[in-house]
């Protein structure tokens, strides 16, 4: 089953065909710890912010 509504740090400007340029640009940036396989995944915002995080563990389904 699928999660409803708004996601944890989701962020959309109240118009469609927004320029990037208005602060709705994006990006992610994941790491794999080479200890544990742990893959943590970041959303950021352009200027860096982190506006949601989370950490899978190998081997947990549904995560």
């Amino acid at each position: 089953m699928r999660p409803r509504g708004r996601r944890p740090g989701s962020k959309a400007p109240a118009a469609s065909n927004v320029s990037p340029a208005g602060g709705y640009q994006f990006f992610g940036e994941v790491d794999i710890d080479g200890d544990s396989a742990e893959l943590t995944v970041w959303l950021r915002e352009q200027d860096g912010t982190v506006l949601f995080t989370k950490v899978l563990r190998p081997g947990l389904v549904g995560q």
